[in-house]
């Protein structure tokens, strides 16, 4: 069995939505930052939209969560079932 590459930081954590405790996929990052950015909506509004907290929804908006570029990709093994 071969396993899936996923994107991975220079100190080796897993980034975006392969990183197993992401709750929102990358293209909901992109949207949740695009309807902020030119359309205006505010925390709260993206929050209720994206059922996450205000203070995720900011730090994604203001790039403090989400924002990190990948330095290589790492091979991980597909999970036991």
């Amino acid at each position: 069995m071969t396993g899936k590459y996923v994107p991975v930081s220079a100190a080796g954590q897993v980034l975006g939505e392969a990183n197993p405790g992401a709750v929102l996929s990358d293209h909901e990052v992109d949207l949740m930052r695009e309807l902020h950015e030119r359309h205006g909506w505010g925390y709260r509004r993206l929050a209720r939209k994206f059922e996450v907290g205000k203070t995720t929804v900011r730090r994604i908006c203001n790039y403090q969560k989400r924002a990190q570029a990948p330095t290589r990709h790492r091979v991980v093994p597909p999970s036991p079932r």
